[in-house]
């Protein structure tokens, strides 16, 4: 919701903005152990409970599995553990390191989100675990400043940004600034509707198409759960529905 409001007011109100919607590459993978000791100190985390946080994440050892076959076990040296529910906690911890990096760069005005009136310094970043939007105002030089708070982030953590699979889209931007944004972060140029989130987004209405996606989803889902609760007739009549919305040109029979 606060990116709706953000693109809508934006175009609304005739000013221009910058999107970047960034991909890390192996974002679980590359966290740096002395980073995550080094945050939960300043965070006031006691000596037992890292303790405990180092065994969870540095204790285990780990195998490579080709063709049927084990490798022999290793230690790796940094990461957290995909499918552990404490990895996600450790994550935002660390990910948060990063929005308090970009709310201090704007109160310096070293970086200016969009739609200052609503914060100090505009709104400049919106976070989900590793599903990042930044806001940047249409300004060269505070865009280079990002870009090197982006790799100072990249040091730290260990963390790395694959700037060929993020987006950068903008709202009134002319062409030819937009093109000295994209040689700045270094990624391609993004479209309307952004997906943020699994849903898409937009400074106009939505078309059909853009949200078909989405119904189509949650009919599936509805689809199984009514399943359940009919008899083997009715799981009949329901499966010859689902396969006759797929509009393919193939008859089914179904005995």
């Amino acid at each position: 919701m606060a990116a709706h409001e953000v693109i809508h007011d934006i175009h609304k109100n005739k000013q221009s903005g910058v999107i970047l919607k960034l991909d890390y590459e192996k974002a679980y993978d590359r966290m740096s152990w002395v980073f995550l000791e080094d945050m939960l100190v300043s965070r006031g985390f006691g000596p037992t409970w890292r303790r405990w946080i180092r065994t969870a994440t540095q204790g285990g050892s780990i195998c490579v599995r080709i063709n049927d076959e084990n490798s022999s076990y290793f230690k790796p040296g940094k990461g957290l553990r995909q499918g552990d529910p404490l990895s996600p906690l450790l994550f935002n911890l660390v990910a948060d390191i990063f929005t308090r990096m970009l709310i201090k760069a704007a109160r310096n005005n070293l970086v200016s989100g969009l739609m200052p009136q609503v914060i100090e310094g505009g709104i400049v970043s919106l976070q989900y675990a590793d599903d990042t939007l930044l806001f940047l105002e249409d300004n060269i030089g505070k865009a280079n400043n990002l870009k090197w708070l982006l790799l100072c982030y990249e040091q730290m953590t260990g963390m790395k940004i694959n700037y060929d699979n993020s987006d950068l889209l903008t709202i009134g931007v002319d062409e030819e600034r937009v093109n000295d944004f994209v040689k700045i972060f270094c990624c391609k140029t993004g479209e309307f509707p952004l997906k943020y989130l699994g849903v898409p987004l937009h400074y106009t209405k939505l078309r059909r198409e853009d949200l078909q996606p989405i119904v189509d989803k949650i009919m599936k889902r509805i689809a199984g759960w009514k399943g359940r609760l009919l008899s083997y007739a009715g799981r009949l009549t329901l499966l010859k529905a689902c396969l006759a919305s797929n509009l393919l040109d193939v008859n089914y029979y179904i005995s």
